[in-house]
């Protein structure tokens, strides 16, 4: 209608005025709705934050102003605490294990903030500022708020809230079922642990992760290693690391054309089949690809800038193998037959190192095809299907050699590749005609198993070598003293 009166206000003659007077209303009435939303808003977050400030009010007539700003920061450490329970439990999941009860790991996490968290905690409850569209005025204004009335405390108790419950235990035993319950997560296969056992599994990924950087001088990558079929003879530990350190710079420029490599193949590719479809072109995308032979340019030096990262990575891992192959003799029978099975495991990572890697790609490239705009799903549908073949095929060859692979991962159960396949994803079947949809969630739930054990088989393998290390280098020291001591 507007378009229409706009048109007409073109034509030459009285009526013009007339669509022009028209607009003007329009407009008008546009501006004044506009700002009757703006006071109702006002009005109604103004109410808002009266109606919190009068519930300050009562709370501070009963245990008194001076205290409301021990509970606003309790709180405050409350929320910190059940963020952190939240990675304890992500860190449990991922091995298929959930915390029994959440209430005692909050509170427990909670107790045991440092002081630098509660600084942090304490500056951003000071930074915070209400804004007049809040409908909850800012903690620190609240608290002004509470002192100003100056009520004296008619009722306190110190002691823990748990004792008015006659069954708190149980309760929150049903509060954690619930918050799983409502998740999702219903699995009957799910082991349920105490709190100090899960601390206990996270301290022990904590460790790893830092051995990890350490034995790789701060370079934690989870890629594939590229270790030999048969380690070389021991030499000089100290000599070895030295060797190691001046590689440094070229491991991790290395390491890092190794993922970009891969990242910027994908996206030409991705970039390719939107030209072949004649569909546009993400913004992000359309100055650098313009044409399929620019697609096709950059997918040839990007897979050539990987081809070279993976050399240079070799090269690399020659050292880190000599590494691990001089405290080899040292190491107990039970940490030689983890490396083993380890080593198996990135030798797999190697062979299927196309696979699973093209996986990932296929998967990243289908996601974006699958979430298009239902006006694009014709044109897409062929390039869908196509993709659902390549998916299909890396599935296969992994699923195939799955059951051969022992995953061992320090205090874990040692399990195939296929139990965790399971577990995590579900049991493929090759002969099924999946939709493209499913394909899609089984493709991206194996490559996120893939990136998971080989994350922490790396590092597990980091920390057990390490530990032995630290003990050759010990036992070396204390013959050395014991020599200088007996000339």
């Amino acid at each position: 209608m507007e378009e229409r009166l706009k048109e007409w206000e073109e034509m030459e003659n009285a009526f013009s005025f007339l669509c022009w007077f028209t607009l003007l209303f329009i407009k008008a009435s546009r501006l004044l709705l506009k700002q009757f939303y703006k006071l109702n808003l006002f009005i109604c977050r103004s109410m808002s934050r009266h109606m919190e400030y009068d519930a300050d009010k009562y709370e501070c007539f009963i245990s008194g102003s001076a205290y409301f700003e021990q509970t606003a920061l309790a709180l405050w450490k409350t929320d910190y605490g059940h963020f952190l329970a939240h990675e304890i439990n992500q860190n449990t999941w991922n091995s298929n294990k959930l915390i029994n009860n959440l209430p005692e790991t909050i509170a427990e996490e909670t107790k045991k903030l440092s002081n630098d968290a509660l600084s942090d905690i304490q500056k951003r409850m000071s930074e915070l500022t209400t804004n007049w569209w809040d409908s909850h005025p800012a903690d620190n204004d609240r608290i002004e708020h509470a002192k100003s009335h100056e009520f004296a405390p008619i009722w306190t108790d110190e002691g823990p809230a748990k004792e008015l419950f006659g069954n708190f235990e149980q309760l929150c035993h049903a509060t954690t079922s619930n918050e799983y319950r409502l998740r999702g997560f219903n699995d009957q296969n799910t082991t349920y642990i105490d709190y100090e056992q899960a601390v206990g599994e996270q301290q022990l990924e904590d460790e790893e992760l830092s051995a990890l950087e350490e034995f790789q001088f701060g370079l934690a990558s989870y890629r594939c290693l590229y270790l030999p079929d048969k380690f070389p003879a021991p030499t000089n530990i100290s000599s070895t690391i030295e060797a190691l350190k001046k590689h440094q710079e070229l491991w991790e420029q290395a390491d890092t054309d190794y993922w970009d490599g891969r990242s910027t193949t994908t996206t030409a590719i991705l970039a390719k089949i939107y030209l072949e479809a004649d569909l546009p072109l993400p913004y992000d995308e359309q100055k650098t690809f313009k044409t399929i032979a620019d697609c096709d340019h950059v997918i040839s030096n990007a897979s050539q800038q990987w081809y070279n990262a993976k050399q240079k990575l070799k090269q690399v891992d020659v050292c880190l193998a000599q590494r691990i192959a001089n405290i080899i003799p040292i190491m107990t029978t039970e940490e030689k037959s983890h490396l083993k099975s380890q080593v198996k495991f990135f030798k797999f990572l190697e062979r299927t190192e196309d696979y699973w890697l093209d996986l990932r790609r296929y998967t990243w490239i289908l996601e974006q095809m699958l979430e298009e705009d239902d006006i694009y799903e014709d044109d897409l549908a062929p390039f869908i299907q196509r993709y659902k073949t390549f998916i299909k095929e890396p599935l296969e060859n992994i699923v195939s050699l799955a059951p051969r692979i022992e995953i061992v991962i320090n205090n874990h159960q040692t399990q195939s590749l296929l139990w965790w396949y399971k577990e995590w994803v579900e049991d493929f079947d090759p002969k099924a005609d999946y939709s493209a949809s499913h394909l899609h969630y089984l493709a991206k739930n194996t490559g996120r198993l893939l990136f998971y054990l080989t994350s922490r088989i790396s590092a597990s393998m980091a920390y057990n070598c390490l530990q032995a290390e630290k003990r050759a280098t010990k036992s070396d020291n204390a013959v050395h003293e014991i020599t200088e001591h007996t000339l």
